[in-house]
C-alpha cells in the first residue's frame, strides 16, 4: 500500500512540476511565432508602383480603321509604370498584367484576379532601395464620349525572399486628352500592397 500511496504523490507532484513549464514552453512557442512574423514584416521585399505620362511621343492616340464596310475606332495608351522596392530584401516580379477601358465611373473592385487582364510579362529582380520602369502599352476598342473617361489597371505579383507571394495592385484614371492622370484613391480595393 505504502509504494502505491508513494507512487501516486510522486505522479501528483510531477503533473504539478509539468504543467507550469508545459504552459511556458506553450507560450514560449507562440513568443517565437509572433517573432517570426515580425522579422518577415521588418526585412521583406515591398513593391509601391505608380504610373506616369509616356514621355516620347503621344501618350494617349486615336485611331479608325475599315473592315468590312465598318469603322473600327480605337485608342493607344502608353504609361511609363514606375516600380520601387522600399522594403529590406529582393523581390522577384513575376507578372505584370492590366487593361484599359473606357468608362463613365469607376468600377469598385479588385479586378487582379480577371481572365481578360493582359500579360506584360515580368521585370527583372529588384534589390532594396531599387527602381524599374517600363512603358506598357494598353489598347482599347472605342473612344472616349463625352462625359468618359480612361480607367487603367495593373496587378504586379511578386515573391519575397521568404518565398511568399505577394501583390501590388493600381488604379488610374485619365483624362481623354491626355492631360490629367490620377490614382484612384477613393477605390483601396483597387490600389492594394501585400
Amino acid at each position: 500500500m505504502f509504494p502505491i500511496l508513494l507512487t501516486v504523490i510522486l505522479i501528483i507532484v510531477l503533473i504539478a512540476i509539468g504543467l507550469p513549464q508545459a504552459a511556458a514552453l506553450a507560450r514560449l512557442s507562440r513568443m517565437i511565432d509572433r517573432q517570426d512574423e515580425h522579422f518577415k514584416s521588418s526585412e521583406r521585399a515591398w513593391i509601391l508602383a505608380e504610373f506616369g505620362w509616356y514621355e516620347e511621343g503621344p501618350a494617349i492616340s486615336a485611331s479608325t480603321a475599315e473592315s468590312g464596310g465598318l469603322t473600327m475606332a480605337a485608342s493607344e495608351i502608353k504609361l511609363k509604370l514606375n516600380c520601387r522596392n522600399e522594403g529590406k530584401s529582393l523581390a522577384w516580379i513575376d507578372s505584370v498584367r492590366g487593361r484599359a477601358d473606357i468608362v463613365t465611373e469607376v468600377a469598385a473592385s479588385d479586378d487582379s484576379e480577371r481572365p481578360d487582364l493582359i500579360s506584360f510579362g515580368a521585370l527583372p529582380a529588384l534589390a532594396a532601395g531599387m527602381q524599374q520602369a517600363r512603358i506598357l502599352q494598353f489598347d482599347c476598342p472605342g473612344q472616349p464620349k463625352e462625359g468618359e473617361f480612361f480607367s487603367v489597371y495593373v496587378a504586379i505579383e511578386y515573391r519575397d525572399i521568404f518565398g511568399i507571394k505577394r501583390k501590388t495592385t493600381l488604379g488610374y484614371s485619365l483624362d481623354p486628352g491626355g492631360e490629367m492622370i490620377y490614382r484612384q484613391d477613393a477605390y483601396p480595393q483597387r490600389n492594394m500592397n501585400t
